[in-house]
């Protein structure tokens, strides 16, 4: 049995269409600001709180054109790890996908955050896998 929670940063407020922040830091400048903007409770412990893993794999659904103008949903995977042997937080592990998605995701009606929902837990071999709820 798993000792990975089922959904993670559930009542965290961001879009990937906001630019993106240069550091881990300045993602929590913009992610308070974000929730303060919407009226939303401060995010400050979610971001700053290790996640259980030091090493994780993300997956996200978006929406991609065709050259014939067909649109397709894709996924795409990232594998997040930490510096060191540190645990992740949610900022780090938030910033760095917003780095790799902003381009695809960001352009998408689909672009709000909306948690994190464990896919696969670990193995011996692979970190546990976690899709990235998102809704518009």
């Amino acid at each position: 049995m798993s000792s990975l929670p089922n959904e993670l940063l559930r009542d965290l407020y961001w879009s990937f269409g906001e630019p993106v922040p240069t550091s881990p830091q300045h993602f929590i400048e913009a992610a308070r600001e974000y929730a303060a903007d919407l009226d939303c409770p401060d995010p400050i412990e979610d971001l700053q709180k290790e996640l259980p893993f030091s090493d994780v794999g993300l997956r996200n659904a978006h929406w991609s054109q065709s050259q014939s103008g067909e649109w397709t949903e894709e996924d795409a995977d990232l594998r997040v790890l930490s510096s060191g042997y540190s645990k992740l937080t949610g900022a780090e592990l938030l910033w760095e996908l917003h780095v790799a998605c902003a381009a695809t995701v960001g352009e998408c009606d689909h672009r709000f955050f909306e948690g994190l929902r464990l896919e696969a837990d670990e193995s011996s071999n692979e970190p546990p896998v976690y899709r990235v709820v998102l809704g518009s």
